[in-house]
């Protein structure tokens, strides 16, 4: 972001400030005084710019979400593709970008192209073609014609978007049709927080197609298996989100449902009636009632106190020391002989009672 400040009564004057990218949720462009007259572009040329296509003129403007809308270069149209978006952008007072710059791209080889399964100018999507940016994590799609009720496949294969793949119908016929999918770094400032865990938000930016045109979308998606298990999580907890999706300005869960995996990767599937901010989370999960939380506290206390309540009621069980033991069984067995002894001396006795000796004559 670039924030022009008066230093006293000194207002910045004629800079310019052109061929950057801003990538930030922040206001891209602060400007604190009217007085300030700043360049934020030069007339457009042919030469590589900082995006790596043919025009120089003004700025690449990225992932913002200024006022709740996209980032102006994701969002503007660009009706020639030439890279220059139609219309220019005013930051403030005399300070303008007459020539945002925009991401073009040529159309992909046959094998690769986007249109949907009708194609031609009867149905379907015609000319389709795609482009992706350096870092992967925003991808825009160009459909020169879209018939009315066809379904459009958007294939996307930036490898930082989470989705892999958004097919959608239009109720009417449509001319130079872009989408452009872009995984925001953080929560956009324009929308509500989610109580759960989210994995990451997605905008889906339209032009040349309105909201109502949009009869409905099947969004796929993936999540990494090594993010469920940092998060302790199950791969059926994952629910895809839309912001403002026919409940005010809050989150609505769609429809998820998981269709494959491997090694790295759960896959799903939602459906969604339109396009615009989603976001992938974790469910979170349900509070549980204050009267069941206290009554298990309570019922949990009582098993405790009860526990230990009998644990002192009983007392402790006393071992005899090593050394008694043996003096135990020593005197048991010098009783036993003695027993035996007395025994043996009374039976003897009793046999000289019976058998007295006889005297000699």
């Amino acid at each position: 972001a670039v924030s022009l400040v008066n230093l006293g009564d000194n207002a910045p004057l004629n800079n310019s400030v052109y061929n950057n990218v801003f990538n930030s949720t922040d206001r891209h462009v602060n400007i604190t005084s009217s007085l300030q007259v700043n360049n934020f572009s030069v007339d457009a040329a042919s030469a590589t710019n900082i995006i790596g296509d043919s025009k120089v003129g003004g700025n690449y403007y990225d992932n913002s979400t200024i006022g709740g809308e996209s980032a102006y270069s994701l969002s503007c149209a660009d009706a020639d593709r030439d890279g220059i978006c139609d219309a220019s952008l005013a930051h403030a007072g005399n300070n303008t970008d007459f020539y945002p710059l925009k991401i073009v791209a040529p159309p992909p080889p046959a094998e690769t192209q986007i249109a949907s399964s009708g194609g031609g100018d009867s149905g379907g999507g015609g000319g389709g073609s795609a482009a992706i940016t350096a870092d992967s994590s925003v991808q825009a799609g160009f459909w020169d014609k879209i018939a009315s009720g066809s379904a459009v496949t958007f294939k996307v294969t930036g490898t930082q978007i989470p989705f892999t793949e958004i097919v959608f119908a239009i109720a009417d016929d449509a001319e130079a049709v872009e989408l452009t999918v872009a995984k925001a770094s953080a929560r956009p400032s324009a929308v509500a927080e989610y109580p759960g865990t989210v994995h990451s938000y997605i905008t889906v930016a339209k032009t040349n197609l309105g909201e109502a045109s949009v009869l409905g979308a099947t969004i796929k998606f993936r999540v990494e298996k090594a993010w469920l298990a940092s998060n302790s999580a199950l791969a059926s907890n994952i629910v895809l989100l839309r912001y403002g999706n026919g409940n005010g300005n809050g989150w609505s869960e769609l429809e998820t449902a998981i269709t494959g995996s491997d090694d790295s990767f759960y896959y799903y599937s939602s459906s969604s009636p339109g396009l615009s901010v989603f976001a992938i989370a974790l469910r979170p999960e349900p509070a549980l009632p204050a009267a069941d939380a206290n009554a298990s506290v309570s019922n949990a206390t009582g098993q405790v106190n009860a526990s230990a309540e009998e644990a002192a009621a009983e007392p402790p069980s006393e071992k005899l020391p090593d050394t008694r033991r043996a003096y135990f069984a020593a005197f048991a067995v010098v009783s036993v002989f003695a027993l035996l002894l007395v025994r043996s001396l009374m039976v003897k006795a009793q046999r000289k009672r019976s058998h007295p000796k006889q005297k000699a004559a």
